[in-house]
């Protein structure tokens, strides 16, 4: 694991994240501020969807319960691996979702309910791409 993190493309990555944490912070915002409560995620997944092939994955995708998927494409030879995360949230959809910051932290119905880590995913993808990270086998987001 410490030789893999020293290598020059991930070392890249990383810093990537650091240098855009303020687009990653509004990105989750933003995503956090579209109401999807369990049932009606349909616009998250749509905005989703669209940064994902913004980003250069193939086989974007929504599956007939509306997940929504695409693959960046590695060298060949590597493992499949999936990362993933659920779009919905528990509360209703009139629920005021606004987000707010206060001493440094974000606050708002469902901002952690995973869309952290919906946005986590999209950072690494951006950061990979920045980096021009290759894999051996395919990531499916």
């Amino acid at each position: 694991m410490t030789a893999l993190m020293q290598r020059a493309d991930l070392v890249a990555a990383m810093a990537a994240v650091d240098r855009d944490r303020e687009p990653i912070v509004a990105q989750w915002r933003e995503a956090t501020e579209i109401p999807a409560p369990s049932g009606h995620e349909a616009k998250r997944a749509a905005y989703v969807e669209a940064l994902l092939r913004s980003y250069g994955l193939t086989d974007v995708h929504r599956d007939a319960v509306g997940n929504v998927m695409g693959t960046r494409r590695g060298s060949g030879g590597g493992k499949h691996v999936v990362f993933d995360a659920h779009l919905d949230t528990v509360f209703a959809l009139e629920t005021d979702v606004k987000t707010r910051i206060e001493n440094g932290k974000i606050y708002a119905p469902g901002v952690g309910d995973n869309t952290r880590n919906v946005i986590a995913m999209l950072a690494m993808i951006r950061a990979m791409n920045d980096a021009r990270v290759v894999t051996n086998g395919d990531i499916t987001f």
